[in-house]
């Protein structure tokens, strides 16, 4: 083991440990997934060589796929715009669980299935549908027949389709106040994985960093044609989504931190945080460079869990992470996979349209949530008396813009009184601001 390296932290490089995608031009297409030969890096071990006993799959499922079997699986057929994105459907869903069970000498593995619970986050099927609410910003819909479907909420905002309710509200409204925040600003932040330590070393806090540039790619900043930088400035490179830090001692810009951060605005008592977190970018010591770059892959830094020589279950926690895998389908590697949460390649080259962090320029907010946070903090939450039947009534979705007088209203929460008492009362619903320019009306109110 290297110890001079400029990436050693006083413990094993794991690529030279454990199993890998080992690059060799006698497999086909020029790769193979094996264990490396003890002191052979770049050599993959045959099965049932001694070494093969720390071998291990852990397999990962697919995000749409693991949503659709929620439904499925108890009766309901799901659809909806959710399922439309071809980038989605590239999201993988992280566990720690290898699926191996060795057999005497314990380097031939015996194991002939997978079995789906442990591949998934030990937490409910309510939780794991809420995160992905508050990570893609997602309205689950539930209608007759076992129906459900799940939307982008911010489609809502540009729809047409608004049911006029004038004659049956009544115009005095009962209470009306502006959304919390409008006062107390917004948040939109991740729940990372206390059993990970891998985002503690790549994540960490830049607002009093002296940031002296921003480049598109790592290769942009030679053209920068800095004289004298120093340790205590950075520099942002957009298509990794990473700052780099000069290192005085080696002469060379090395990553310190993805922007992986919180959005943040105001005293943020609107906030909405998913159970979960995208996986961070692997970043490791590159021999032929003396750089540290990125390896066209994601990391974590944890236990797993696996069915140890002694037959015995191992098991570690871990929580719900996301991430994009792909397989090249050209050049010298096809069908090579490889995994990111950044959707953007080192040489700036886009792979998805969108990038599994909060503050990139293709990032969660601006993709999902930026219209919809803006609609909040201007809209007003109004209470009124609605006077609708049994058909009215059968027919709402919360989905649903109604309009009532010359203002538009999104249906949050409705409340029924006693058949035998007279109206129906629909209370807060969000405002769809004014200020949103694809609305066809003066102002735009929740009831």
């Amino acid at each position: 083991m290297d110890t001079s390296r400029n990436d050693y932290l006083g413990e094993f490089i794991i690529d030279e440990t454990v199993n890998n995608i080992i690059i060799d031009g006698a497999y086909p297409n020029g790769w193979t997934f094996a264990r490396y030969k003890t002191g052979f890096p770049l050599v993959a071990e045959i099965k049932g060589a001694p070494e093969y006993a720390d071998y291990r799959t852990v397999p990962f499922y697919n995000l749409l796929y693991v949503v659709r079997k929620v439904f499925t699986e108890h009766g309901f057929t799901v659809d909806g715009s959710f399922f439309d994105s071809p980038d989605l459907d590239k999201l993988f869903v992280f566990n720690n669980f290898a699926i191996e069970r060795y057999d005497y000498p314990f380097t031939f593995d015996v194991n002939t299935q997978i079995t789906p619970a442990n591949h998934m986050p030990p937490m409910s099927i309510v939780e794991f549908l809420v995160a992905l609410q508050n990570t893609f910003n997602l309205k689950i819909i539930f209608r007759a027949g076992f129906k459900v479907f799940i939307n982008f909420k911010e489609e809502t905002i540009s729809t047409t389709a608004i049911k006029d309710v004038t004659n049956k509200i009544d115009l005095y409204f009962e209470s009306a106040q502006r959304h919390e925040s409008f006062y107390g600003g917004q948040a939109l932040r991740w729940k990372w994985d206390t059993n990970d330590s891998y985002h503690n070393d790549r994540v960490k806090e830049i607002k009093d960093l002296d940031i002296i540039a921003e480049v598109n790619t790592f290769a942009d900043i030679a053209a920068l044609g800095l004289g004298a930088p120093t340790v205590t400035q950075f520099i942002y490179v957009a298509a990794e989504n990473y700052y780099y830090n000069w290192n005085a001692t080696l002469s060379i810009w090395e990553p310190y931190s993805e922007n992986q951060l919180d959005y943040e605005e105001g005293q943020m008592t609107t906030e909405f945080a998913p159970m979960l977190s995208p996986l961070c970018q692997h970043y490791a010591y590159d021999v032929p460079s003396g750089f540290i770059l990125s390896k066209d892959k994601c990391a974590t830094k944890m236990l797993g869990s696996y069915w140890c020589g002694a037959k015995e279950l191992v098991t570690h926690p871990f929580e719900l992470h996301i991430f994009f895998a792909q397989k090249l389908t050209a050049g010298a590697y096809t069908d090579m996979p490889f995994s990111f949460s950044h959707n953007y390649d080192t040489n700036g080259v886009k792979r998805v349209a969108i990038s599994l962090s909060w503050l990139a320029i293709d990032g969660l907010l601006n993709k999902f949530w930026k219209k919809w946070l803006l609609m909040l903090k201007n809209s007003f939450e109004l209470q009124a008396k609605a006077h609708f039947n049994i058909t009215d009534i059968a027919s709402l979705q919360e989905s649903d813009i109604l309009r009532i007088a010359q203002n538009n209203y999104l249906l949050k929460k409705q409340t029924l009184t006693l058949p035998h008492q007279r109206g129906n009362k629909c209370e807060h619903g969000e405002v769809i601001s004014c200020q949103i320019p694809s609305l066809p009306c003066q102002d735009f109110c929740h009831v």
